[in-house]
């Protein structure tokens, strides 16, 4: 499938029978070169991959039918890529009633005239009031890239957990996954950034940090549902053309 704005057409089709499933897991990375998304429960799922045609797509109007479409009011998992230009959240966030476990991956700083910090991003989303997903627990923050101290924007995330604790419906669990630029220190490499985080470790119950590259807190984890038995008795697909998880 592929996305500009001169020839529009929905991401997620209304006439898919899928649709209607109660996923309770769900992924969503809406990058500069395509979107991904991918709705699982143990027993069925949907893989929907869209590349984008033009420079300057407006996932605010993409994303905005996703609510009608998929009844998000039963995901309990939920993994997305937040980059600085984007509005959305908010809106995908609102039914999520029963979400108990989110994983975001962060994107680097963006150059845009209108882009944000994506940690200011999710601070916004996760503290705004009235709150939203009440249920959520367990929170997984990663940076794929290495990154600077300011990137870490500690003070928005502590912000954030001192909100949601205030309002009755804490993070019990936090995983950071923060890799620093490469310091030289005393002529010692210096690649995590220790310290900075322990105002965050002091208003959880459970707090761990990875500053490892081989180390991961938000990676895809697909049902055995793609596993099919059997499978190429169906069909055959060459290496291109087979489902691949290639965003952040």
């Amino acid at each position: 499938m592929d996305i500009d704005s001169a020839h529009p057409s929905p991401l997620l089709p209304r006439s898919l029978e899928v649709m209607h499933h109660p996923f309770t897991a769900i992924d969503m990375q809406f990058t500069d070169e395509c979107s991904l998304v991918v709705a699982q429960s143990h027993i069925a799922g949907f893989w929907v991959l869209a590349d984008v045609e033009e420079i300057d797509v407006d996932w605010q109007a993409w994303t905005s039918v996703i609510p009608d479409r998929l009844e998000l009011a039963n995901i309990t998992t939920l993994r997305i890529h937040i980059q600085g230009t984007h509005n959305f959240w908010h809106t995908i966030f609102g039914p999520m009633i029963q979400l108990k476990e989110l994983a975001v991956s962060l994107d680097k700083a963006s150059l845009a005239p209108t882009a944000r910090p994506p940690v200011v991003i999710l601070r916004s989303v996760l503290s705004q009031e009235p709150l939203l997903c009440p249920a959520l627990h367990t929170l997984n923050i990663e940076w794929p890239n290495a990154i600077k101290s300011d990137d870490l924007c500690v003070s928005d995330l502590t912000d954030m957990l001192v909100t949601r604790t205030r309002l009755g419906c804490p993070i019990h669990t936090l995983a950071v996954r923060a890799i620093a630029v490469i310091v030289d220190i005393g002529g010692q490499r210096v690649w995590g950034f220790g310290p900075m985080l322990a105002p965050l470790a002091a208003l959880v119950q459970a707090f761990s940090s990875v500053s490892r590259l081989d180390e991961h807190v938000c990676t895809f984890e697909p049902s055995r549902i793609w596993s099919v038995e059997g499978a190429e008795e169906y069909w055959e697909l060459d290496q291109c053309s087979r489902p691949h998880y290639s965003v952040p």
